[in-house]
């Protein structure tokens, strides 16, 4: 559970850097 909230949270991130 908490290791897909953590794959969530990153792609959330990388989405925003990629812009």
């Amino acid at each position: 559970m908490f290791a897909g909230f953590y794959w969530f949270i990153k792609g959330l991130i990388y989405s925003l850097l990629l812009g």
